[in-house]
């Protein structure tokens, strides 16, 4: 997972990593440890709820072949923080805003984000826009390459993307590649779903 991180970064080992971690007021050894802690919960988050995981693939297969024969695809990144309640969406969006202004995207992941893809910097690939929601779609075509979308609600607290680029491609597609990322894509987002219930109400029942 650190190898990842650093790769997405464009450096080569540990110690170019932990220098830039130095330059930019983070410790090796808490993101080391909040890595170590954040894969443990998440392995116990799947064994808890994979039962409950429900994905259609009839329905992401009809997503599929309802493509467009030229398809406009995204190259995007994201940061998913979580919220106590909707009272606090402009003030974490603010404060995200700011980190982003003075370190950077991917150095704001690191620091931010509660979604697997943080291992990634971030990082979700080519998206189809047709495999995204409405809301989404709507939120990109309102930016340019390199800008950030507003604040998308969502159950495990706010997303914000990043459009990297953007590219119109012809569909021949590999159709069980197209649905095993569908597929990918929609358990991540249920998991995240409930490793977020499930830790506000440890958290509540804690407090």
């Amino acid at each position: 997972m650190i190898k990842n991180i650093y790769k997405s970064l464009g450096l080569n080992d540990k110690n170019q990593f932990q220098n830039y971690l130095n330059n930019n007021n983070l410790k090796f050894e808490e993101v080391y440890k909040k890595l170590e802690i954040e894969s443990v919960w998440n392995q116990m988050i799947y064994q808890r709820f994979k039962k409950k995981i429900f994905i259609d693939e009839d329905e992401l297969k009809k997503k599929i072949s309802n493509n467009k024969k030229e398809i406009e695809t995204f190259l995007l990144s994201e940061i998913v923080v979580s919220i106590e309640n909707k009272n606090e969406i402009n003030k974490k969006y603010n404060e995200l805003i700011e980190n982003i202004n003075t370190f950077g995207f991917k150095e704001s992941v690191l620091k931010f984000s509660v979604s697997n893809s943080k291992n990634n910097s971030g990082s979700l690939g080519w998206i189809n826009k047709n495999n995204l929601s409405k809301i989404i779609q709507n939120e990109l075509d309102k930016i340019k390459i390199g800008e950030i979308t507003k604040p998308v609600l969502i159950s495990s607290g706010i997303l914000i993307l990043k459009l990297e680029n953007k590219k119109f491609i012809e569909s021949e597609q590999d159709l069980d590649l197209e649905l095993q990322k569908l597929i990918d894509y929609e358990m991540n987002n249920q998991l995240n779903n409930f490793s977020t219930i499930y830790y506000n109400k440890i958290k509540k029942n804690f407090l």
